[in-house]
């Protein structure tokens, strides 16, 4: 799907108009391959370029082919109820961008619907609008991480099976979203400070909040990516020391229960031993075997005070 849309400061509402015309902003979602050629024949570009954009594991960077600054990001997309990351394009012209996702997205919503304040005469400030844009989306996903981190570091102490997958869901969204975010950082740098782009005066704020957004997210992302890990780390250390605390009953039982099965053994074989004859012998020996047995928990005892 193709469609153009064009304002300015003097018309300031956002309407839609012909394919390519200058000055407009072309928002391509999901392109079909008779729209790819459409758009390699009127861009000048190459197939391959056009190709890559759609590539759902591209990975952001810049490329300049004529007068055409193809810049790739990875933005946040909302599917089925979870959330991944996608390339978003973005083609810079001297009369014309472009933008390309190969799904759907609510960031283009909010230029539409004009939730962000633009113009499409404003090239440089609509790219720079769109860069916010993206750090904002993750920035609201990794508050939902991080929402969903506390929540389990708060209940720590009862942590259970069901909490340990969930960290473990919670620590592969953020490696995700910290892979694609940094070079997405990066690639946002070096656009706005290696002069791939004509920039203005009223351009230089919006920059410096790209980039102390981004920093600011990645390191929020971070920041819940080691909490997680103390968090697993934790819950290892506990179930460590669980175990060992349940090895160590179960020996001290084993070593009890040793002593009058010993006895017992002993008194089982077909051969004289003594109070054999002597009607009380059954008592006799359970107070020794017993009487043992107190003996060992005393020494058990004290060998555990003095460590």
């Amino acid at each position: 799907m193709i469609k153009s849309y064009k304002n300015s400061v003097q018309q300031k509402k956002l309407r839609q108009t012909t394919e390519f015309s200058d000055h407009s902003w072309l928002s391509v979602i999901e392109p079909s391959k008779e729209e790819i050629n459409k758009l390699t024949k009127n861009l000048n570009l190459s197939a391959d370029i056009l190709d890559d954009s759609l590539d759902k594991y591209e990975m952001p960077r810049i490329e300049i082919e004529g007068e055409n600054v193809l810049v790739i990001l990875r933005t946040i997309v909302e599917e089925k109820g979870s959330y991944t990351t996608y390339p978003l394009t973005i083609i810079f012209r001297p009369k014309l961008l472009v933008t390309i996702s190969p799904v759907k997205n609510i960031l283009f919503e909010d230029f539409v619907n004009q939730k962000v304040n633009f113009f499409t005469t404003q090239h440089s400030n609509l790219l720079i609008n769109i860069c916010l844009r993206v750090i904002y989306y993750y920035q609201k996903y990794i508050v939902i991480l991080n929402r969903k981190v506390q929540k389990e570091k708060s209940q720590i102490h009862g942590i259970g099976k069901k909490d340990i997958y969930e960290l473990v869901e919670i620590e592969e969204s953020l490696n995700k979203v910290i892979a694609a975010l940094t070079p997405t950082i990066s690639t946002i740098k070096k656009l706005l400070q290696y002069n791939y782009i004509h920039l203005y005066k009223e351009d230089k704020e919006l920059i410096d909040d790209v980039l102390v957004d981004g920093e600011q997210v990645l390191e929020l992302a971070n920041t819940n990516l080691k909490t997680v890990r103390n968090i697993r780390d934790a819950y290892t250390t506990v179930m460590s020391i669980e175990l060992n605390q349940t090895m160590k009953l179960l020996t001290y039982m084993t070593a009890l229960f040793t002593i009058p099965m010993l006895i017992s053994s002993m008194y089982g074989m077909n051969i004289k031993l003594p109070l054999a004859d002597w009607p009380h012998a059954f008592l006799a020996v359970s107070g020794i075997a017993l009487s043992l047995v107190i003996v060992a928990v005393v020494i058990f005892i004290s060998f555990k005070r003095k460590i």
